[in-house]
């Protein structure tokens, strides 16, 4: 699949996914559309972030595994501040349920796409 491809669909999956999510945890509270789409726009902005943030940290480490995780690692970590801090300040009734699977499942992204990332640089010198 072409790089623009694979982060477009991975963005739009995200905002679906997400969106959905946040909106059935947070079902019973007054803003849960609010939370739902702001849950959706920052899991697509991210997922694009992401990809272009592994490209920018990786050439800070060694190793092929730290090159691997401590970026997904960063990455995670920024997503949970960044999703905390704009659920705190909408007043998302379940903050911590709604971000934690998204984080989750955004570190599991940034390890996939950094292993896709050093296999496909590995194939050109082939």
């Amino acid at each position: 699949m072409k790089k623009p491809l694979y982060n477009k669909l991975s963005a739009i999956a995200a905002f679906i996914l997400w969106f959905t999510w946040t909106y059935y945890v947070n079902s019973n509270a007054d803003n849960v559309f609010i939370s739902a789409l702001s849950q959706g726009f920052i899991s697509a902005s991210i997922t694009l972030t992401m990809i272009k943030l592994l490209k920018v940290l990786k050439p800070f480490f060694k190793t092929t595994s730290s090159k691997i995780f401590y970026p997904s690692l960063i990455i995670s970590t920024m997503c949970f501040l960044m999703g905390f801090l704009i659920h705190s300040a909408i007043n998302t009734s379940q903050v911590i349920k709604t971000i934690i699977p998204a984080v989750v499942v955004g570190f599991i992204f940034c390890i996939i796409t950094s292993i896709k990332n050093i296999i496909c640089e590995e194939s050109e010198y082939v």
